[in-house]
């Protein structure tokens, strides 16, 4: 078996007989991806690999965790969070999110207020050297830039942590 396409065949039959869920994804210049499971993504290569048993099943899923948080700002990913939240809580559904949700959501909100602040802070400092044509010291700016970095890190190991609950509870079922 040394097609590539014959490689992907194989990997999807894999995992549809292990009872996964499989989609294929064509995505414009990004070139096909398949869905598996509705929760993550993975790539025509790392389809191949899967065949060739180069990468397991959980290795996949982590290489998705670490391609995400690679290249997704954190902005995004808490944006996202915050959509999910918003949607249950608009229906009154939000009781019904996991714990493990609900404290994402809450790391998300704090990030995202975090970087407002920040971002509202650096505005002002700006109009007012604007306004009176003197400096303003960057030392200004450090408390709230402290308070934004530890913010996303927190809302990032706590998403990485999430995902990985996620995925080790897929794991069980």
């Amino acid at each position: 078996m040394t097609h590539p396409k014959e490689k992907v065949e194989v990997a999807i039959q894999m995992l549809k007989a292990q009872g996964h869920v499989v989609e294929t994804q064509l995505l414009g210049n990004k070139g096909t991806w398949f869905d598996v499971d509705h929760r993550m993504r993975v790539s025509w290569e790392e389809m191949q690999n899967l065949a060739d048993g180069v990468y397991s099943l959980t290795e996949l899923e982590e290489l998705f965790i670490q391609r995400r948080l690679e290249n997704t700002s954190p902005d995004e990913l808490a944006e996202g969070i915050i959509n999910e939240w918003g949607a249950f809580a608009q229906v009154g559904h939000a009781k019904d999110l996991t714990t493990d949700f609900k404290e994402l959501a809450e790391r998300a909100f704090t990030y995202r207020s975090a970087t407002q602040l920040l971002d509202n802070q650096r505005r002002n400092f700006e109009l007012i050297a604007e306004h009176t044509g003197q400096p303003i010291s960057d030392a200004l700016l450090e408390e709230p830039s402290a308070r934004e970095r530890t913010a996303r890190e927190e809302f990032l190991r706590a998403y990485k942590d999430y995902l990985n609950k996620k995925r080790l509870l897929s794991a069980e079922n």
